[in-house]
């Protein structure tokens, strides 16, 4: 029937995401922690060409927007296999075959990307850090080694004029660390503007004078020989590389705007080039021997709203010259002729000029022709060019609970999958209260089947009453009109069967339960074929007998519409016994669970005392006024090892057609070699997946207990907080998986 898509597709962890603070790589948003981040997503509707390429253009350029998601989690998916695209602009993304990008059609998957499809990049500008401190603070009194004090004027913060002298080091320029450290900057005859521009701003650094020296011919250099000069520069991400291997500081990425566009103005004025042709196409140009460096330049012009193209390699001819070094020896240089040019060309060139431009004037007789012409439209999305294997590599992904998309190296792409399915296939869930089929002790089986046909039969009309956004969608999901049956209100179930969450009766409960549901929803998928025809794919799956639907159960997180039946979430244990829900406006609503609250009356330990103590904590079992069997049956997800957490999803799992939403938590103290362990049981007892959650690893979280670990420090509650959103469970307001 098709590849199974949407598994969590990932991307590579070098990835420039566009976020709140300027552009952040992938792996770095992981090894940070950082759970607040915001990314940007890029709000166009993506419209099929039906009436030739000049109405796509006008409606695309009509629709150009983005804006700002809500906070996103992020994930670390481990490695897996890889393809890499690469646009005909040079734009480029590695990421698993499975992954949606954003096409002039709408998501297609890595893997069934053609060069006629056109990828959509980031249309307008995005966000920059406002944060104009240094992510370091520099040492400006240090001692040598031979106990000589020196004494620098390193700066604290940024600034644009910072942000060009290190586009200068990067683009003529060089650090070099070890024994003869040294921070140097070449200067050609038509930049000696330039070199006295800096001169001035590199000693108020530097906290001393310098005097050029003549390299070869009419090139001049500024050095300045110091291993804790050079340092700052190195720490602030330039590498001591060749030429060849020059990259973006990682700084820059996330400095704010003034500084980033210091940089790229020092960078161009070193390397680059103004064209201008009457009446033909005027652009500017950079030039480079390392191509990963124009590919980060073109990132950061896309967040400052230009657009470019890179040339791909090309050679000039060998060129070989001499020179008389300063102690007046003769020697010869022998250029390789390897060079990239990154080229802004269209309306992008007059953004570039107005916002970027160059320093002391550079170009100016040009700039002044440049700006007297009328320029084309650039539009922002891109013909594929190649999309190749790139091998294993560590990916990642994360939620992005809006518009499940965000910009990745300037591409728009979908963020992780939460259900497997085929292509633009939908996910039509419903869930049964359990707590609602217990009668004196025992579940009530009679009415639960009678709930079980109800619902599979509404489910199956759903798929030939609802209105689909896109012919595909509506297509497939009537081909194989999968539906999801699934369950909420497991953890009440088992207070009124008296069973302990945490027990081999609970395990065997929720085996013999999820069978039942999932045997009667297939008799009545079976029931529905003979009445109006099996799903129209079934010829191509491996049943044998024919039925309605491809699948009829699964077990989703059922947070929103818990809250409305007043049950816990999906399959999940209680989170706490007793809590204060945050709701609108900062109202405060304390929530008792009922069948704790009617059995403490029920047997007399009831007392508003306690229920304030219980508030305080969310658990009952290091309090003496409980009874020890009712503790046994009023264990929070917390008091449970994350062991039974495990055993119960995969008791459900063995009986559900699609996937099961379940959270394995973990207290704040677990360790790596727990988490492990919990993974390793999920696979061998066949979860098709799972989520783990230590509590306190996110500074902001759904539910607190009393004394809340990860918050600002001193910062503690006297009771167990909620937010509106919580209804036991994953502690999150959407499902990361």
């Amino acid at each position: 029937m098709g590849a199974i898509e949407a598994t969590n597709p990932c991307i590579a962890g070098d990835a420039l995401i566009s976020t709140d603070k300027g552009l952040e790589r992938f792996e770095d948003l992981m090894i940070s922690g950082n759970q607040n981040v915001k990314v940007l997503i890029d709000n166009r509707t993506p419209v099929k060409v039906s009436d030739g390429l000049t109405e796509q253009y006008l409606l695309m350029k009509d629709q150009n927007n983005v804006s700002l998601s809500e906070t996103v989690a992020t994930f670390d998916s481990g490695i897996k296999p890889t393809l890499m695209l690469v646009t005909k602009s040079g734009y480029e993304i590695i990421a698993t075959p499975d992954h949606k990008v954003m096409t002039t059609e709408g998501w297609v998957g890595m893997k069934d990307l053609t060069e006629k499809h056109e990828i959509l990049i980031q249309c307008k500008e995005g966000r920059f850090n406002q944060d104009y401190n240094l992510p370091f603070v520099p040492n400006n009194w240090v001692i040598g080694k031979q106990g000589r004090t020196y004494k620098f004027n390193l700066p604290k913060k940024w600034t644009k004029e910072l942000g060009q002298i290190i586009g200068w080091i990067v683009g003529d320029g060089w650090v070099r660390s070890g024994r003869d450290s040294i921070v140097g900057l070449v200067f050609g005859k038509n930049d000696y503007r330039v070199m006295e521009y800096f001169r001035p701003l590199l000693e108020g650094i530097y906290a001393g004078k310098i005097t050029e020296t003549l390299q070869l011919r009419d090139v001049k250099r500024l050095s300045y020989h110091s291993k804790f000069f050079a340092e700052f520069f190195i720490r602030l991400g330039v590498k001591p590389v060749s030429a060849d291997k020059k990259e973006v500081p990682k700084s820059i990425f996330t400095a704010p705007k003034e500084a980033v566009i210091g940089f790229l103005q020092g960078l161009f004025t070193a390397d680059g080039t103004v064209g201008y042709l009457k009446d033909k196409s005027s652009y500017v140009r950079l030039t480079s021997k390392s191509e990963k460096l124009l590919k980060q330049v073109q990132t950061l012009l896309l967040n400052l709203g230009i657009k470019s193209k890179i040339y791909d390699r090309y050679r000039k001819p060998k060129k070989k010259f001499f020179y008389t070094t300063v102690k007046g020896e003769q020697r010869a240089y022998i250029t390789d002729g390897i060079l990239f040019e990154l080229e802004i060309s269209k309306n992008s060139v007059l953004k570039f000029l107005d916002e970027i431009g160059f320093l002391c004037n550079r170009h100016d007789e040009k700039i002044s022709l440049l700006k007297s012409k009328s320029y084309y439209s650039n539009y922002f999305f891109d013909k594929v060019k190649t999309v190749k294997n790139h091998g294993e590599t560590r990916v990642y992904d994360l939620t992005e609970p809006l518009t499940h998309s965000f910009i990745a190296n300037g591409i728009v792409v979908s963020n992780c999958g939460e259900v497997p399915l085929y292509s633009y296939e939908s996910c039509n869930l419903g869930s049964i209260n359990l707590a609602k089929f217990v009668k004196d002790k025992k579940i009530d089986w009679d009415r639960l089947k009678e709930a079980v046909k109800v619902s599979t039969r509404f489910l199956d009309n759903v798929i030939d009453a609802n209105k689909y956004p896109v012919k595909e969608i509506e297509k497939i999901s009537k081909d194989n009109r999968r539906i999801g049956l699934g369950v909420m209100g497991f953890a009440e179930m088992l207070i009124q069967l008296e069973i302990p969450y945490d027990s081999k009766d609970a395990v065997k409960t929720a085996e013999k339960l999820m069978k039942f549901v999932n045997n009667e929803a297939v008799k009545i998928s079976e029931d529905l074929a003979k009445e109006k025809g099996e799903f129209p794919n079934f010829s191509k799956s491996e049943f044998r007998r024919k039925r309605r639907n491809v699948a009829v159960t699964t077990i989703a997180p059922t947070g929103t519409i818990s809250i409305i039946t007043s049950c816990s979430s999906g399959i999940e244990p209680l989170f706490a016994i007793a809590f204060v829900r945050n709701v609108m406006g900062g109202t405060k609503l304390i929530e008792i669970n009922p069948y704790f609250e009617a059995i403490a009356k029920e047997r007399g330990f009831y007392s508003e005392e306690l229920m304030s103590k219980i508030a305080r904590t969310g658990s009952i079992q290091k309090l003496p006024e409980v009874p020890d069997d009712v503790k046994k049956i009023f264990r929070t997800a917390l008091d449970i090892q994350p062991e039974w957490h495990v055993r119960i999803q995969a008791a459900f799992q063995e009986y559900t057609e699609n996937a099961v939403s379940k959270t394995i938590n973990f207290p704040h103290e677990a360790a790596v070699e727990d988490v492990k362990k919990a993974y390793m049981l999920a696979y061998k007892l066949g979860c098709k997946g799972t989520t783990i959650y230590r509590y306190g690893s996110k500074k902001e979280q759904v539910l607190y207990l009393g004394t809340v670990i990860g918050r600002e420090e001193g910062e503690t509650l006297e009771y167990v907080s909620a937010e509106s959103e919580y209804a036991g469970g994953c502690p999150f307001p959407f499902c990361p998986h």
